[in-house]
């Protein structure tokens, strides 16, 4: 069951969606493009006003969104710093091996935990008790 309200009458469609997607809708003057969510910038989903929500394009551009806010909340600068998958730790982006795949060109765990990673592949536990 999903955590936000759903509707089943609007002006725009017959389709049941949730509350804050009609109301981006009604917002927007026509029905949303396929792939685009709708992301609630405070963060409470249940906050449906419509200065508080805003139309993504896709669900790529909706989660860097969610990472750049988690690091303003950890105190950092989403331009210059990353969280580490791996470790949980805000560390600088050049802390991170490059990689084009990923939204900001960077993957996703950091280079410490990358070699931490394969030097356990390699060698196993074997070289770490010795």
């Amino acid at each position: 069951m999903s955590k936000y309200k759903t509707r089943t009458k609007n002006s725009l469609s017959k389709t049941p969606k949730s509350l804050h997607v009609i109301i981006a809708e009604n917002a927007l003057g026509k029905i949303l493009p396929k792939g685009a969510e709708v992301h609630h910038i405070d963060g409470y989903y249940w906050n449906n006003d419509r200065t508080n929500l805003v139309i993504c394009e896709n669900v790529k551009y909706h989660r860097l969104l969610h990472v750049r806010k988690r690091i303003l909340d950890m105190g950092g600068d989403p331009n210059i710093h990353k969280t580490c998958s791996k470790c949980k730790q805000m560390k600088f982006k050049t802390e991170f091996y490059s990689n084009r795949r990923n939204y900001d060109n960077r993957t996703d765990a950091c280079k410490k935990c990358i070699e931490a990673i394969y030097y356990l592949k390699k060698y196993g536990n074997q070289k770490l008790n010795q």
